[in-house]
Formats: structure tokens, C-alpha cells, sequence
């Protein structure tokens, strides 16, 4: 008699499918995998259907995973067809990445961007170079933000079930809302785009609370007093759209803000040459366009080097 399988045992098997693939793949992982596997028997069920589907759609060679039962393939059945294999797997990929965001955390390489939904329909929008690990449970929804730079657009739920970004010493504090948290290293900074937030102190949550307007910033920084202020919210947000529209800046910012996102960085042969004020709106990681763009209208030389571009006088 075969044994039937339910949608969860079907949604952990994806999962586990995934995470056997994943490069983070360790020894934590397998004992985990092997004590599913002998939790029920429909779990070795579920992980078979799971393993065709990716052997059909060609994900993973045939025969990378053993199966657990007779290869039969019984009429009627979806899970063994190509279309639906690939719906599955479509669906299945979110729930692994929410269970490795859990575990390991989630993150973006340089230039990368990615977006997280949420159970409960909250997204997270991750920027280059980006980490972030969750802790989602039944009393609130927390957010660690390891480095780099998210956009939160907050699903409401109410005061009983609270959302909560930590960055360094920092928790952000939202209800339904949208914000944006960026983490350097030597700086925070918190942009409130609608809603309303809290920003306090993460091991003491009743002290220091700065409560932010929608189009305020505020800015933490080692050694300097909190800074609240009103930046254009286009400019803070473009990132999302693959462009970064900057405001007047010197152009060693200008320049730092395109390295982020780009494996070619542009260098300076000059310290004084960073003082020059720029701004314009360019693609993200398209720093050769940045630097020509720079060179025409003031007056550099674009020097093409081994691991770099080099903007010269």
C-alpha cells in the first residue's frame, strides 16, 4: 500500500531538497534531513515526488538523490508531470529561502537584489550586499539586519504582533508601515517612507526612543549625536528601480555609493580630486558609464586597470 503524503509534507520536502543543494549544506543539515525523512513515512513520499520534479524540470542530474519508493508512475497523479513539477518548485523555492532566512540568514552578493515575502504578506526588499537573519514566531516578527541596506514594507497586524528590525544596538519598532534601514560600518541610518516607527536602544528598549515622521532620516553615528532630517524620498529609494539618483555630493561619495554595487570599483588617483561636486542619475553597477560620465563634464582621464577603473586628472 502506498503511503499518501499531506501539502506540508510536500512543502517541508521542497525545502529539504533545497537546503541538500544549498552550498551552506553541512552536517547540521543532514542529521536534520535524516530525522525528518524517519519522522513519517509520508515524508519519504513527499521528498521522492520532490526529487522527481526537480529531475524532471533539470534542475539536479537523474539519479542525485536515491528514491525512497519503486519508481511507479500512477495515472493521475500531477506530481510526476513536468508543469507541475515546475509549479511546485516555484512555490517551494519561497519556503526555502524563508528557512534558510531563519537558519543561516539570506543575502545578496555585490550588484544583487532580492525580494523576501513574508508569511503574513509583509516584503523585504534587499539591497547589494545585503544580510539579514529572521525570527518569526507566533509573539512578534524580528529582523535582524547583519549589514547592508533593506526596504521594509510592513504587512499591519496590530500591536499584539509587532515588527522589529535590529541593526547593531538598534531596534526599529513598526506596526504596518514602510521604512528603509541601511547599516554601514561606521553608521545607521533610518528612513521612514510612510507609517509611523521608534527607534530605540535593542538591550534597552525604553530608553532613547526616537519616534520618526514619514519623510524624516535618522542618522547614528559613532561618535556624533543622533541626526534627524528630511532627505527627497526619491533619491533615498531609487536603488529599487536599479538606479541611484544622487543628490549634490562630493565625488568620493558619489563614488563610494557606486562602488556598492559593482565588482569593477572606481578609484581615485587623488585625494583632492574627491572634493568635486557631482550628482545625476545612473545605473547601478555600471561604473564605466559613471566614470565617462564624470570625465566629460569635469575634466578626467579614465585609466582602465587591472581590478579597477582609475579616474585621473
Amino acid at each position: 500500500m502506498t503511503v499518501p503524503c499531506t501539502k506540508e509534507q510536500a512543502r517541508e520536502a521542497a525545502v529539504w531538497m533545497t537546503l541538500l543543494h544549498s552550498p551552506d549544506r553541512n552536517e547540521r543539515v543532514d542529521r536534520g534531513f535524516r530525522r525528518w525523512l524517519a519522522t513519517h513515512p509520508g515524508n519519504a513520499r513527499a521528498f521522492d515526488a520532490a526529487s522527481r520534479g526537480w529531475e524532471a524540470a533539470g534542475l539536479v542530474p537523474k539519479g542525485s538523490f536515491p528514491h525512497h519508493l519503486a519508481a511507479k508512475k500512477e495515472r493521475g497523479t500531477g506530481w510526476l508531470r513536468p508543469a507541475a513539477a515546475m509549479a511546485i518548485i516555484a512555490v517551494f523555492s519561497v519556503a526555502a529561502v524563508l528557512w534558510q532566512a531563519h537558519f543561516g540568514g539570506v543575502s545578496t552578493e555585490i550588484g544583487e537584489q532580492r525580494i523576501l515575502t513574508l508569511e503574513d504578506g509583509t516584503r523585504i526588499f534587499l539591497n547589494t550586499d545585503t544580510r539579514v537573519v529572521l525570527d518569526y514566531n507566533a509573539q512578534r516578527r524580528a529582523v535582524e539586519l547583519k549589514s547592508g541596506e533593506a526596504y521594509f514594507d510592513v504587512a499591519k497586524r496590530g500591536p499584539e504582533w509587532p515588527f522589529v528590525v535590529i541593526a547593531g544596538e538598534k531596534q526599529i519598532n513598526a506596526v504596518g508601515t514602510a521604512f528603509v534601514v541601511r547599516r554601514d560600518a561606521d553608521r545607521l541610518l533610518v528612513t521612514l517612507v510612510e507609517g509611523k516607527v521608534t527607534v530605540n536602544e535593542a538591550r534597552h528598549p525604553e530608553a532613547g526612543i526616537v519616534k520618526l515622521t514619514p519623510g524624516q532620516r535618522l542618522t547614528v553615528a559613532a561618535q556624533l549625536p543622533p541626526r534627524v532630517d528630511e532627505p527627497p524620498l526619491e533619491k533615498v529609494t531609487s536603488w529599487r528601480t536599479g538606479f541611484l539618483d544622487l543628490p549634490i555630493m562630493p565625488l568620493s561619495e558619489a563614488v563610494a555609493e557606486m562602488n556598492r554595487y559593482s565588482q569593477e570599483p572606481i578609484r581615485l588617483a587623488s585625494p583632492e580630486d574627491g572634493e568635486v561636486e557631482v550628482s545625476g542619475v545612473f545605473r547601478t553597477g555600471d561604473n564605466r558609464s559613471f566614470a565617462h560620465a564624470v570625465a566629460e563634464s569635469y575634466g578626467f582621464r579614465v585609466v582602465m586597470e587591472k581590478g579597477g577603473i582609475t579616474l585621473k586628472k
